[in-house]
């Protein structure tokens, strides 16, 4: 440990000799040391000093401090962690050795932190978005009671009316969401991730009470408030998580991490759909336990928000709480050198955000933001305007339209829902080895083949049996590879682009768009198959080759683009 410490100085003090500016810096060695409480550290000012030091402790696991006379002792050489930092905030390069093995992995700050996001927020959501599926008809029998009951001077009530009333109760979710959306980014500068997370679970909790009360209070207007809390709580999570992940996730992992929300919706979703079966909890006696099964997710991650680290990016650049934010790094990395390179990004960032104003409208006033932002809401849209909503809210009728019957229709649209599960899962390692730009050119290609034979085979089914199995196959094939990409990517790319300044600002911004998109797909769709059926999605099929031309274009590979986006207004900044 102490030998490859010694070999990165002196790579570093190598690297120091070429650029005149570099030598201007005065840096200080921090060492941080065991739990022992043996917590001494040294300062160096010259770097051979430093060098003759770590060969002493090589040989005798002391060290004498020339500028001080102090000493400590090593008891544990293993969990020694040097740490560069600059007394004048200048920017050096971390101690990074390209040819050390990858000691990094997940710590259990890391997992707790990973835990409670998942289960309070990403999963939660997904449950609140697909609660109300398939026991439609249960609760469009609620609403008509509630309505009897409360009026007695008509006993029978519209249809239409019914209608309109289970049309608001599903878009006033999406409402919600977009009002609390666009306004995380600031949430989470003010109070900090930890504290959004938190506000975010009271969400959940309140939305459950209001829908729950509704059943025994006979009050529509109740469910109806529940669910636009439910909604506040959906658009607050499709922003924090993917922020919070991607700040405390170490690098190695980062693709893991950047889907794990994805899983979570999609998981939420397609758990929500099982526990709505008649079989289960989808009658209407037993519906208001269906949001009691939320309320126990979030619960138990309630318990895990006392023990989960707070965001070093928040501490370290927004708070400038320098110290706090190095213990937290210690706590959620498992390398020295992981530490020492999260500090030198840190201080990057926090000298470029100390000479530039982060408000809304001098971001918009710097060209690699814009770039970055267009990038990112246009993923966000052309991931609802492919139809990805419309062909789940279809798929039940299409599978009764080849013959099955309404429960089998329900679980294969449960299969597609599981399936686009799975596939969360499976992009989250394919994204291992393949480019962001490669798997949404991979999954566009995908979806756009689907659409185009769907619509066909749908129409001619009639004629040829045989279309019946393609039909099917296409949804699955569908489904399939819009989940491996244009599902989870559009959440993580903005981590890739956005600088640390200004990626709450820019996910937040993104994620707004997201759910107006949602929100244009949930209210025009219904009338277009109604006008023009199945051909509704050659209008899905436009918006995917706009998406894919766009991403030809105009989506950067992160090797190599995506890299100038965000490390350029740094650079200028540390120059200047």
């Amino acid at each position: 440990m102490l030998q490859s410490i010694k070999n990165k100085i002196i790579v570093d003090e190598y690297s120091q000799q070429q650029p005149k500016q570099q030598q201007q810096s005065h840096s200080k060695y921090l060492s941080i040391h065991d739990n022992n409480n043996n917590n001494n550290y040294q300062q160096q000012t010259n770097q051979d000093v430093m060098i003759n030091s770590l060969d002493f402790m090589i040989n005798s696991s002391k060290i004498n401090d020339n500028n001080d006379n102090k000493s400590f002792n090593n008891n544990n050489n293993n969990n020694n962690q040097i740490i560069k930092l600059d007394n004048d905030r200048q920017y050096k390069e971390p101690l990074t050795d390209p040819t050390a093995n990858d000691d990094s992995g997940i710590t259990v700050k890391v997992f707790i932190g990973a835990f409670v996001v998942f289960f309070t927020n990403s999963f939660a959501s997904g449950y609140n978005i697909g609660v109300l599926n398939l026991p439609e008809q249960i609760f469009k029998t609620f609403f008509n009671n509630s309505i009897n009951n409360h009026n007695r001077l008509v006993p029978v009530v519209d249809t239409n009316q019914i209608e309109l009333i289970w049309s608001i109760a599903v878009s006033i979710l999406v409402i919600g969401a977009m009002i609390t959306s666009i306004i995380t980014g600031y949430l989470a500068n003010r109070i900090g991730r930890r504290g959004v997370i938190f506000l975010n679970i009271m969400f959940g909790l309140i939305a459950m009470c209001l829908t729950w009360g509704s059943k025994y209070m006979q009050n529509i207007p109740m469910f109806m408030a529940g669910r636009l809390v439910a909604g506040f709580h959906t658009g607050i999570a499709s922003s924090i998580v993917p922020m919070y992940l991607m700040e405390i996730s170490p690098k190695s992992s980062s693709s893991s991490f950047g889907t794990l929300h994805v899983m979570g919706l999609n998981g939420g979703l397609c758990f929500s759909q099982i526990m709505g079966l008649e079989s289960i909890l989808g009658t209407a006696r037993s519906w208001q336990l269906l949001f009691f099964i939320n309320a126990m997710f979030i619960t138990v991650g309630l318990i895990g928000l006392f023990f989960m680290p707070e965001s070093p990016v928040y501490l370290f650049v927004v708070k400038r709480r320098e110290k706090l934010a190095i213990k937290v790094l210690e706590q959620i990395r498992k390398h020295p050198m992981e530490v020492a390179d999260d500090i030198a990004n840190l201080r990057r960032e926090q000298k470029c955000e100390e000479g530039s104003n982060n408000s809304l409208l001098q971001l918009f006033k710097q060209s690699h933001f814009r770039k970055g932002l267009l990038i990112v809401c246009l993923l966000h849209a052309g991931q609802q305007l492919v139809g990805i909503n419309a062909v789940f809210y279809y798929s039940t009728n299409t599978f009764r339209s080849v013959g099955l019957s309404q429960l089998q229709s329900q679980y294969g649209s449960i299969g597609c829902s599981l399936l686009n599960t799975l596939c969360a899962i499976l992009s989250s390692r394919l994204l291992r080895s393949f480019s962001s730009r490669t798997m949404l050119l991979i999954s566009t290609i995908g979806t756009t083949l689907g659409l185009l034979i769907l619509p066909i085979s749908m129409s001619f089914n009639d004629q040829f049996e045989w279309l019946n199995f393609v039909t099917i196959a296409m949804m699955f094939f569908y489904v399939f590879m819009f989940a491996i990409g244009q599902g989870p990517i559009p959440f993580m790319i903005g981590g890739q682009i956005f600088d640390s300044a200004s990626m709450s600002t820019g996910l937040s911004i993104g994620v707004f768009v997201n759910w107006f998109c949602n929100f244009l797909v949930a209210f025009a769709f219904p009338l277009l198959i109604i006008q023009i059926n199945q051909f509704v999605f050659f209008i899905f099929l436009a918006f995917d080759v706009l998406l894919l031309i766009f991403i030809i274009f105009m989506v950067p590979n992160p090797n190599d683009q995506a890299g100038e986006i965000r490390k350029k207004p740094l650079e200028n900044s540390i120059s200047e």
